[in-house]
């Protein structure tokens, strides 16, 4: 299951970057991995893609608290 991440997509990333994210609204939330359905080249935990809207609801989408909050 592919998983939104916290903050909000960017084009740039900030390199490097210590415990940082962008909390600042945008169009869409990132998201890691693939899905059941994926390609193998996007199973993988590090693939980033931007392609869903934070009010869309998928069967392949999740989430997981990864830290305190």
């Amino acid at each position: 299951m592919q998983e939104w991440v916290l903050d909000w997509y960017s084009d740039t990333l900030v390199t490097p970057c210590d415990d940082c994210a962008n909390l600042k609204p945008a169009t869409y939330i990132p998201y890691r991995g693939g899905a059941y359905n994926d390609d193998a080249e996007v199973l993988r935990s590090g693939y980033r893609n931007s392609t869903d809207a934070p009010y869309r609801r998928l069967d392949r989408t999740g989430v997981r608290c990864a830290r305190p909050l």
